[in-house]
């Protein structure tokens, strides 16, 4: 647990300003144990997950009954090689995973942060224009309104984080309780 590449999200850090926080797992074996040895663990879980597979590509989540708005997924990628965040630089492969929301919320978020950047960008452009036209610059007071709707969508993430922790421990110990054995 001491290495560099746990230290991407330290599970007991109270804030994370990473909305889809990552942990990175160097392996001493190649990524067919790997990916074998997560299924393992996975089955283990007894049903209390939900895990979609894709080749090395693992989608792990709470089961439909106990998933909450605030349920978080993991996506989780076993790649040849080594990652390059302070494990082991020959042979061997890497579980990269990386939690984020359910994706549809995901996407939301997205799409709001891109519309709120938009529209800012916008608001500045036509505020400029009307100071150089000397009229008063009153779309300079759109931009308020979009930096506190996404400051806001930032704190909505932090709660979600943190009241997601119980269910993102257990998704990080079925993952790391799998490759235990094969670590580098």
């Amino acid at each position: 647990m001491g290495r560099a590449a746990d230290k991407l999200w330290p599970m007991d850090s109270p804030v994370d300003p990473a909305f889809r926080p990552i942990f990175v797992i160097d392996l001493a074996s190649d990524a067919e144990s790997a990916v074998d040895a997560i299924r393992a663990s996975v089955r283990e879980a007894g049903g209390r997950l939900h895990a979609s597979w894709a080749q090395s590509h693992l989608i792990l989540a709470q089961r439909r009954e106990d998933r909450k708005p605030w349920s978080p997924w993991l996506h989780v990628d076993v790649r040849e090689g080594p990652s390059g965040h302070g494990g082991s630089e020959a042979g061997g492969s890497h579980v990269f995973a990386r939690f984020g929301p359910h994706p549809g919320a995901w996407t939301g978020v997205v799409l709001t942060q891109i519309a709120l950047v938009t529209i800012a960008f916008f608001a500045a452009m036509f505020a400029w224009a009307q100071h150089i036209m000397d009229r008063p610059p009153w779309a300079w007071w759109v931009i308020l309104p979009c930096a506190i709707v996404s400051g806001g969508l930032f704190g909505m993430a932090q709660v979600g984080q943190r009241l997601s922790r119980p269910q993102m421990r257990e998704l990080r110990e079925t993952i790391e309780r799998g490759v235990a054995p094969l670590r580098a």
